[in-house]
């Protein structure tokens, strides 16, 4: 029998209808810029949420003018990965992030990840966009999950390829 949780990938006016809905042993990974709230349901009492704020960066070389970025730091992947073993006991993992289409996709890949062995990097991505077809994974969330998982660039692969098919 699989005991997986159930990881998907949503956009924050998802969150604001769904978390408020939530069981409170369902994990939740909420994801936004510094500057923003998180919705409505979370909780930041729950060891089960955890709430990550950085800007939908996907590389270094990416600047906005005179605005400051806030791009994903390894330490935001490590705080990910520090709170997934205790989500992986979940019926559900919710993750989100503003529009969620790369930052939340991006943690539910790490974490489908997490859930599997190593060499499934690509059907743990198959999995995420079954649930969000539209998902295309922060590439820098991702690099940095792939090193720390040591997954020899597999998990970065399985993304170039899901952009290969799609073209």
């Amino acid at each position: 029998m699989d005991n997986t949780p159930r990881i998907v990938a949503r956009s924050l006016a998802d969150a604001e209808r769904d978390l408020p809905k939530l069981d409170s042993s369902d994990a939740v990974v909420s994801i936004g810029s510094p500057d923003t709230r998180a919705p409505e349901g979370f909780e930041p009492d729950n060891p089960l949420h955890l709430r990550l704020q950085f800007d939908d960066i996907i590389s270094h070389d990416v600047g906005l003018g005179d605005r400051r970025i806030h791009p994903p730091q390894p330490n935001h992947i490590q705080k990910l990965l520090a709170a997934s073993e205790a989500m992986m006991e979940s019926d559900l993992i919710y993750c989100h992030c503003a529009a969620g289409v790369s930052r939340s996709t991006a943690a539910a890949f790490i974490l489908q990840c997490v859930s599997r062995p190593p060499g499934e990097e690509r059907e743990a991505l198959e999995a995420v966009i079954e649930d969000r077809p539209m998902a295309a994974p922060n590439n820098l969330m991702v690099q940095y999950a792939d090193e720390v998982l040591d997954r020899g660039g597999a998990m970065i692969a399985a993304i170039k390829e899901a952009e290969g098919r799609r073209l």
